[in-house]
């Protein structure tokens, strides 16, 4: 028995076939539909998918074979390795000085006859083999080992989908470590910055409230100023920290959500004044998607539409519907409106429609951006319009 010879770039190609992380893998159907036509083509007992490391070739598809496995040093698959453009026949192998007393040849299987067709990487690595079996001698015709290139280059297929399936997932790992690491930084620095914040307020309010000590009214003055400075520098970094963190809400799992019953509690939480209105959808729908996300757009939108009404009875107009598979909302309410050189600009992050607003903690022009980031996340698109001194309409979609 003569035993193949390892390939020139041996160090190589093992390296190669460790990044597909297959080797001892489990049974899978794509494999195993090949070898299955590969014995039909050309009418043997015995079809294999064959891989080769160091001292073993193991099986990841067997049809009409048992075993997972044999030793490196008897297989037929590592000579055709060696030059791997061309198909490796051996007629009989009892007549071959190579294989006449392998092991392979002498007991079960009794391998008489042999085809196979090189797994070649794109890089030109020779994995293993796509091969077929039968135990006499026998030949192949042209047609069928044209057949067996056509499936081998399928196997090839399957392995690079299956590596490139692998660096996904280690990409997407590593995104979320690196993510998970930008998060606890991002909330450091914010607790560094907070600190002193709420310590200058604290300390406003002290020196307000304490009768003994005589400020003045230009001293209350700029201690209120100071206040209001360090609540809305608070605010400002916790809206940063919620944009940032916003499309971690679409990592919770979809689910159903009755609508009518959501929009309520979303109203109730808000605690709008008694002379708004609101005006729900005649007939609910049940709604599949992130339940936390879309809190998060309809408080937004619905918190706006109280905030900003100016109206002795302001009234608040939600509408919802379901075609095939895309909701449809519309939040409009006839509050002040939005100036129209302003209206292109309020989904940018820290716009404030109102440039009061800039010298006041009322708001940090950061909701209306993350409404935005999170309904593209979930597959869809807002848009407002609005006529200033009659009121504003948000219309968005979400995808199922």
């Amino acid at each position: 028995m003569e035993s193949p010879k390892a390939p020139e770039n041996e160090g190589e190609r093992r390296k190669a076939l460790e990044e597909y992380d297959i080797m001892d893998s489990l049974p899978e159907e794509d494999y195993d539909n090949i070898t299955r036509i590969a014995s039909q083509i050309c009418n043997t007992p015995i079809s294999l998918i064959t891989l080769i490391d160091e001292n073993r070739q193991w099986f990841k598809s067997k049809y009409g074979l048992d075993v997972n496995q044999t030793p490196r040093e008897f297989s037929f698959c590592a000579h055709g390795m060696l030059n791997p453009k061309q198909p490796f026949i051996v007629r009989n192998s009892l007549e071959d000085p190579r294989f006449k007393d392998n092991p392979l040849v002498t007991s079960d299987p009794h391998v008489e006859f042999y085809a196979g067709i090189s797994l070649v990487t794109p890089e030109g690595f020779a994995l293993g083999s796509l091969c077929v079996i039968d135990d006499h001698p026998r030949d192949i015709s042209e047609q069928q080992v044209e057949a067996l290139r056509a499936l081998a280059s399928q196997v090839v297929k399957l392995l690079e989908l299956r590596k490139l399936n692998f660096k996904l997932k280690r990409t997407e790992a590593q995104l979320k470590a690196s993510n998970e690491n930008l998060n606890e930084f991002a909330n450091l620095v914010a607790h560094d910055i907070k600190t002193p914040l709420n310590n200058m307020k604290m300390l406003s309010d002290i020196l307000l409230a304490d009768p003994s000590l005589q400020v003045g009214e230009d001293g209350q003055l700029c201690l209120n100023m100071l206040g209001r400075s360090a609540q809305q520098a608070v605010d400002f970094v916790n809206g940063v920290l919620s944009y940032s963190k916003s499309t971690n809400f679409l990592l919770e799992n979809k689910e159903k959500i009755d609508l009518q019953i959501f929009l309520g509690e979303i109203i109730q939480r808000a605690g709008g004044p008694s002379h708004i209105s609101f005006q729900l959808p005649d007939v609910s729908i049940s709604v599949f998607t992130s339940k936390i996300a879309l809190y998060q757009i309809l408080s937004n939108l619905i918190g706006n539409a109280i905030k900003y009404n100016d109206k002795s009875h302001g009234v608040i107009r939600i509408e919802a519907r379901q075609e095939q598979d895309i909701y449809y909302f519309q939040v409009q309410d006839n509050g002040r409106g939005i100036p129209t050189d302003r209206v292109k600009g309020v989904f940018n992050l820290f716009y404030r429609v109102d440039p009061q607003d800039e010298q006041s903690s009322n708001s940090s022009g950061i909701g209306l951006a993350i409404v935005k980031k999170l309904i593209e996340q979930l597959g869809g698109k807002i848009t407002v319009s609005s006529v200033p001194g009659e009121g504003t309409s948000f219309n968005f979609h979400l995808k199922k």
